[in-house]
């Protein structure tokens, strides 16, 4: 019976093994790809006919865009991995699956009172870094409609808040993964607004250019 419960005990502990050596050889194979530390280059569209002020949110690792409504408040958009984002599941164990294979996604978003300064913004919503650049109006509202859409869509299967990012958290058809996290899917939203959007990293390294210094 001892010698029975020690050979289970083996397999058990080669089986656990086993999982962490083939998460490890996953990352392995990713490490090389991860292009930490790039920054992401944005340059806003020329000759607007009526342009909209949005503004970049950078939380470090994380950002998000905000858009102005047409109301005069300003609506906060976010995109992460559901169970680390909205459910506050952020142990050490997660990360390596998270990022080498596709996870569901969430669709974050609040509401903010329109502020008349990017610093003032910086420091009622907590964040790092809040870089403002003009776009098109109509493509604003257009992007806009089409993340209200997106997230009332979500907001029919499930919505969790959370407290500690003061985010309404949906769930998202896009999945997450190292391919497709915040940042390449608020890069993706800039594009929808007419920028020019180049480069790409690990963190929330955005860089607001003219067009003139782009050439």
């Amino acid at each position: 019976m001892f010698h029975g419960h020690v050979r289970k005990d083996e397999s058990r502990e080669r089986r656990v093994t086993s999982t962490v050596a083939d998460y490890l050889r996953r990352w392995c194979v990713l490490l090389p790809l991860l292009p930490a530390g790039c920054t992401i280059h944005v340059t806003p569209p020329a000759a607007l006919n009526e342009p909209a002020e949005v503004y970049l949110a950078d939380y470090g690792r994380h950002s998000s865009l905000i858009l102005p409504r047409q109301t005069g408040r300003l609506v906060e958009y976010a995109y992460g991995e559901w169970e680390w984002f909205a459910m506050g599941h952020t142990e050490s164990t997660r990360i390596i699956p998270v990022l080498c294979w596709p996870t569901p996604g969430t669709l974050g978003r609040r509401e903010i009172a329109r502020l008349d300064a990017p610093d003032r913004l910086r420091a009622a919503i907590g964040v790092e870094r809040i870089l403002a650049l003009r776009v098109e109006a109509e493509q604003c509202q257009k992007l806009l409609r089409r993340l209200d859409e997106r997230f009332a869509a979500g907001e029919k299967q499930r919505s969790v808040y959370s407290t500690d990012t003061r985010l309404e958290f949906v769930p998202d058809p896009a999945p997450y993964w190292i391919f497709s996290d915040c940042n390449t899917m608020v890069a993706d939203w800039l594009r929808e607004l007419g920028c020019d959007v180049r480069g790409g990293g690990a963190a929330a390294d955005f860089e607001v250019r003219s067009r003139e210094a782009r050439r």
